[in-house]
């Protein structure tokens, strides 16, 4: 299935142009790959994900579990693993939406969310940015999880993203944060 999408060069500037700005390196360093890979134009294109993994020789994450956690259920998903000096990275592309995803462990969950938020910021400067589902909190194995997804309405495309953070309040589970984003075509 072909996906249609066409960002503005302003509102590509604007997506590369922010840079995460929090004490915690470890949330820094998902920002940055975050932003850096899961670009609006490589989400209609993840051949050019999976060419940004190939060419800087990503090991995949072939364990059933860690597959079933970053990809999700069917085939055509994939994880590579990123070690980096402050946190344990995943890049996947997801497999039902093909949507774009950095997890991360350890890292500081509400430094985490302050990024998201200058994300949704910056995003609501140039485009309609709306709340399609409520926050979410609940208690888990790995204390408070929160869950938020924000929608970014691009007038001039026929598709939409949606901006997703979850993160667990402590370490030890197979991520304590990620950022994802999703190309959504709105029905008519």
């Amino acid at each position: 299935m072909s996906k249609t999408f066409c960002l503005g060069s302003a509102a590509l500037a604007l997506f590369l142009c922010i840079q995460p700005a929090s004490a915690d390196p470890a949330a820094n360093a998902a920002a940055n790959l975050f932003m850096q890979v899961c670009r609006a134009d490589n989400l209609t294109n993840p051949e050019r994900i999976r060419a940004w993994a190939t060419g800087h020789h990503l090991p995949e994450v072939n364990n059933p579990k860690g597959r079933a956690v970053f990809v999700g259920d069917g085939p055509d998903g994939v994880a590579w693993h990123i070690h980096d000096e402050n946190t344990e990275l995943v890049l996947a592309i997801r497999s039902k939406t093909g949507g774009c995803a950095v997890y991360a462990e350890p890292l500081d969950p509400a430094a985490l969310g302050q990024i998201y938020s200058m994300l949704i910021a910056g995003y609501a400067q140039k485009f309609s940015v709306t709340t399609p589902l409520p926050d979410k909190v609940q208690q888990g194995p790995f204390g408070t999880r929160i869950g938020k997804v924000r929608l970014i309405e691009v007038p001039a495309s026929k598709s939409h993203l949606l901006l997703t953070l979850i993160t667990n309040e402590k370490s030890g589970g197979p991520y304590q944060g990620t950022l994802q984003i999703t190309l959504t075509h709105p029905s008519n």
